[in-house]
């Protein structure tokens, strides 16, 4: 065998083993990616449900215990739902995700995360996004777990793929943000 062919075939494997080892580790790290969103995702999900059946209980039951002592959710959440224009008849999707957090020793005290439902269409013809913004983890005072702040927006969508739009109104339920947004 020449040189050049053995360097070539060791070439080959090397890109084979590195190739599967990747492998490995994309489908771990998107995996774990996808397992911390879960809650984010149930809480869109929950929150979607709850809009289209009008129900206030559900709602509530999602915020963390400091809003819900510090606010007058029935009124604020049923505000919201009468600031939806017509029944939802659909939505496009909900994206999700962790978006910080505080570390302190080497141990997470508090996680942070949102989930935004985007291209809520009416009866009426109106367009909505509601974001939900979450405490997910927080050690030190665990009353500030669960939803924290929801935005219902009505917008004008600009762009087929509901990332550009124009904001028209905006309600918002709750509002205590103890999160990586303050």
């Amino acid at each position: 065998m020449t040189l050049r062919k053995c360097l070539s075939i060791f070439c080959v494997l090397m890109l084979l083993f590195i190739f599967s080892a990747c492998s490995n580790d994309i489908s771990e790290i998107s995996k774990s990616s996808f397992n911390k969103n879960i809650g984010l995702n149930d809480y869109g999900q929950t929150t979607i449900d709850a809009f289209i059946n009008d129900d206030i209980e559900t709602i509530k039951n999602i915020f963390c215990k400091n809003v819900s002592d510090s606010h007058n959710l029935n009124d604020e959440i049923q505000n919201a739902f009468d600031f939806i224009d017509g029944n939802i008849i659909s939505y496009e999707k909900i994206n999700s995700e962790e978006t910080g957090g505080t570390r302190r020793d080497g141990e997470t005290i508090r996680r942070t995360g949102f989930s935004d439902i985007v291209g809520i269409k009416t009866d009426s013809g109106k367009s909505y996004e509601i974001l939900l913004l979450c405490v997910l983890e927080y050690s030190e005072d665990v009353s500030h777990i669960g939803v924290q702040d929801i935005s219902v927006y009505e917008v004008n969508y600009t762009s087929e793929n509901y990332l550009s739009y124009d904001i028209i109104n905006k309600i918002t339920v709750g509002g205590v943000l103890d999160g990586s947004w303050d």
